[in-house]
This record gives C-alpha cells, sequence and structure tokens, in this order.
C-alpha cells in the first residue's frame, strides 16, 4: 500500500470509528459494540486464575466494548488493572466516560497513542488483548514489529487474545456494488494465520477461531456492508 492510500484509509477509518463511539453506546443492542468479545473474556478467567492482580493491556481499545466488561471482571475478583490505548481521541474519552457510567474508573486508566509508535516497560503485563485494531497498522513488518513490543512487554505465563479481520470487503447495501474496501492492511485469511502463527512460534496456541463477519455500516456517503473473515488466536508465553 502506498503513503497516499495508507493515508486515505487511516482518516476514513478514523472518521467511521469517531462517528460510531460517538453515536452507538456499548453493551446496549444495536450495534457490534454490544457484547464483549466471548473468547476475550473466557481467556480473561485463566489471566485470573493465575494471577489474582493482573495488569491488562486493551490496544485499540475503542469505547470500551471489552475493555469495561474486563475491568467489571477486575473489580470482581478484587484487583487488578487495565489500560486501554487508542489512536482516536474521541475513542480514549468515551473509555473515560464509560468508566465512570459502570464504575470501574479506578480499575481503567485511557491512553491515546498510535500501535505502531507504541512502547511498552518490559514485563509489564499479564493479558494483553487486540481485537480489531491490527489490521490498522501500515504493513507486515509494522505488524511484526508491534507484536514484538507486545510479546517483550508480556510477564512469563502470559496470554495474548488477538482478532484480525481478514479477506475484507465493502458493498454499497443498495445496490451491491463491490466498494473499495479502505482498510490499512487487508490481509488474506491464511496470510494473516501464517504471520500470526510465525510470530508466536515459540508460544502456546490456546485457541483458535476463524468466523464470517459482516456488518452495516455508515461509513461512506452511502449505507455499506462490511465483510471479512475473523481470524482469532489465543497464545500463552512459555
Amino acid at each position: 500500500m502506498s503513503k497516499t492510500d495508507f493515508e486515505e484509509a487511516r482518516e476514513s477509518e478514523k472518521t467511521y470509528h469517531a462517528h460510531l463511539y460517538e453515536t452507538e453506546e456499548i453493551l446496549k443492542p444495536g450495534s457490534w459494540l454490544s457484547q464483549p468479545i466471548p473468547a476475550v473474556m473466557e481467556s480473561l478467567e485463566l489471566v485470573i486464575a493465575g494471577n489474582p492482580n493482573p495488569a491488562v493491556l486493551d490496544l485499540g481499545c475503542g469505547s470500551g466494548r471489552n475493555a469495561i466488561p474486563i475491568a467489571m471482571r477486575l473489580q470482581e475478583a478484587g484487583a487488578g488493572r487495565l489500560i486501554g490505548t487508542d489512536l482516536l481521541e474521541e475513542a480514549v474519552s468515551k473509555l473515560t466516560e464509560n468508566a465512570r457510567k459502570y464504575g470501574v474508573e479506578k480499575e481503567v486508566e485511557a491512553v491515546q497513542c498510535d500501535a505502531e509508535e507504541a512502547d511498552y516497560e518490559p514485563d509489564s503485563y499479564d493479558y494483553v488483548v487486540a481485537c480489531g485494531c491490527l489490521e490498522h497498522v501500515s504493513s507486515e513488518d509494522a505488524l511484526r514489529a508491534v507484536i514484538g513490543r507486545l510479546q517483550q512487554a508480556t510477564v512469563s505465563g502470559g496470554i495474548h487474545c488477538l482478532s484480525m479481520n481478514t479477506g475484507i470487503s465493502e458493498t454499497a447495501a443498495a445496490t451491491g456494488e463491490e466498494l473499495d474496501a479502505k482498510i490499512e492492511l487487508n490481509l488474506s485469511e491464511d496470510e494473516a494465520y501464517r504471520l500470526l502463527s510465525d510470530v508466536y512460534a515459540d508460544w502456546t496456541l490456546l485457541r483458535e477461531e476463524r468466523n464470517d463477519v459482516a456488518i452495516e455500516e455508515e461509513k461512506y456517503e452511502e449505507k455499506t456492508e462490511f465483510r471479512a473473515r475473523s481470524v482469532m488466536m489465543v497464545f500463552q508465553k512459555r
């Protein structure tokens, strides 16, 4: 992808998500923000079982679809903290607002940063969640670099729960016309699987899922349908 195409895709995604976080409430029926990803919450239980005071990083947290339920579960367990990071100021602001709304402001820290540029302290996190985030980097090399830093920031025995949308296509809802999908890194399902398997070769694979994704969006000047294959993989650091 050229620099111009990347910048165009990035701006399109930023505009869409900023509007989404402003208009759609998390954990409410009506959008894909209505509930956390099951694998995220189920993997969290493994983390809590191994550490009564886990540190969690939610990369590309958005307005808190996963981050708020995670924080609520940490609060219920009696200890732990969550740092949610996102590129968008609107997302970070909304996550802070939702943390207050759901009574978990003490458990949640919201940080605005670009995943491609962020650095992390070594051995800082017990659980890293990156769902719907990794396809928004600029290249495969950038993706490998981001994951490498996340791996270094994870304690021995820590868990990563990753989900990438792959093979993305977008069509006009009214006509079915295929549009030019504006996404930063549009890997095929097999490419994403091979890349993740490679960079996590020294980790233990705990879970793998591949699912169809279809979401109605208002990303452009007309309603569209987003289609993709989700590649979900959960790894544990040996």
